[in-house]
């Protein structure tokens, strides 16, 4: 007997029952009910929620076209770099195999300008305006090299904001359209997304504060582009049943980091072996939906990929705040505290500073050790001794004339910034850490040029 069909409504009500049982689930999983249960009823109740679950998702899977929205279910992951140029370099290490990245920047400055940069805590400004260390150009430019990275790479969709501040550039939409586009040219003529059917410009223009009709508009193309070049990746039913539990655990407990455990914890009631876990858990890192790196950090899985860069944006801040007590003496205290000064002026990190940043840790579970782990193993970091590392994306790039002078220096920590290229900055971040790790593995020494 066929199953009658259900309405629209009918469907988003059940669905939304049964993302609460998801809910009711992560309940039983807390830390209380980790330990194996001796009760058959509690047992019971487990399998039942999942029993239920399914008879949904069946019932759903034959109820007439509209119920195929559930199995036909798009989802589209965004990741943040929180504009920070920083880590613009780092960025292709947690946004992997991405469809579509979105160049960002402001129409009323220059492209050959650095930009004003502000930084907010809690809706309020801290210090003055800070120029940006890269012109808009240039962190076009850094951007590209970092997507060249990728095996596949993804669209580019450029943006313009502020368009109602357009008349204070002294450079036009049109001119703005030709350096971008021959920037990309002619190796990435490919994978730029164009705003028009006459394919001419790349630079889409609204404004995002305060948007008129014709701002929503260009909105609305932006997102239909997005769609478009958009890879879709099926996932099945199972895991995606899977996923939804952990990340419901994990908001059960108050945090975006699960141990290995408690995830074979929950697989064992779904029926999963331990091989089909790691399957899963290596799909969805593969989607930067969950983050696991097997080979770092077995024991961990992050049900939000965004973890690493939100701690990361947490050292610009704190580097940005060191800057603007530098100049204010009032606030001295700031810089004196331990590791604070060897961080703001050398890029240097040790786990004890590291322990400062809280956000994301969790006890016995998530440390500063794993955090610097992380890092290390990715070339984000390098360890220049047996407490200290070194993280060169948060350092201001160091001009060629600088190079020279500093060669010499008593802690060597400036040698990894000696090779630089025409364009006259130093690449930072993994390209650094690179040249500092063969240094430190190969014992390499660099000596003073001599003057001829």
């Amino acid at each position: 007997m066929e199953s009658e069909p259900v309405e629209e409504h009918e469907i988003e009500g059940m669905v939304g029952e049964g993302m609460s049982e998801f809910d009711n689930f992560a309940q039983h999983s807390t830390d209380q009910g980790m330990a194996k249960d001796k009760s058959d009823n509690s047992a019971k109740s487990r399998r039942e929620v999942i029993d239920d679950v399914i008879q949904r998702l069946t019932k759903l899977v034959g109820s007439g076209k509209t119920s195929r929205r559930l199995l036909d279910m798009e989802m589209i992951y965004l990741t943040d770099c929180g504009g920070q140029q920083a880590y613009w370099d780092l960025a292709p290490i947690f946004m992997r195999d991405t469809s579509a990245t979105l160049f960002v920047h402001r129409l009323c400055e220059k492209l050959d300008e650095h930009p004003l940069n502000d930084l907010y805590q809690s809706g309020k400004r801290v210090g003055d305006e800070q120029r940006a260390r890269l012109t808009t150009a240039q962190a076009f430019k850094t951007m590209l090299q970092g997507l060249d990275k990728e095996e596949n790479r993804s669209k580019i969709i450029v943006v313009g904001t502020h368009k109602d501040l357009l008349d204070e550039c002294g450079e036009k939409p049109g001119d703005k359209d030709d350096i971008l586009k021959k920037i990309a040219s002619p190796h990435f003529d490919d994978d730029v997304v164009y705003c028009n059917e006459s394919m001419n410009d790349v630079l889409f223009q609204m404004n995002t504060k305060t948007p008129n009709d014709e701002d929503k508009k260009e909105a609305g193309k932006i997102r239909t582009s997005v769609h478009k070049v958009a890879t879709y990746h099926k996932i099945p039913i199972w895991w995606f049943i899977l996923q939804r539990i952990l990340e419901a655990l994990a908001e059960k407990l108050n945090r975006k980091v699960l141990t290995k455990e408690e995830c074979a914890h929950v697989s064992n009631i779904l029926g999963f072996t331990e091989g089909e876990l790691e399957a899963a858990l290596s799909f969805l890192d593969k989607l930067n939906i969950f983050l696991y790196k097997k080979k770092i950090l077995p024991d961990l899985i992050f049900t939000d990929a965004q973890v690493p860069l939100d701690k990361l944006s947490s050292l610009v801040e704190k580097q940005y705040c060191l800057k603007v007590a530098e100049k204010a003496p009032e606030k001295a205290m700031d810089v004196a505290t331990s590791g604070c000064k060897a961080f703001r002026d050398k890029g240097i990190l040790t786990v004890e500073f590291l322990k400062e940043f809280k956000k994301h840790y969790v006890n016995g579970i998530f440390t500063a050790n794993h955090f610097i782990t992380l890092l290390e193993k990715l070339l984000i970091v390098s360890k220049l001794s047996k407490t200290k590392y070194f993280f060169p994306a948060i350092l201001n790039c160091t001009g060629e004339s600088q190079i020279i002078d500093c060669l010499t220096t008593a802690s060597g920590i400036i040698s990894p910034l000696v090779v630089w290229f025409p364009t006259g900055w130093a690449p930072p971040g993994v390209f650094c850490c690179s040249v500092c790790h063969l240094q430190t593995q190969a014992g390499w020494e660099i000596k003073k040029p001599t003057k001829t």
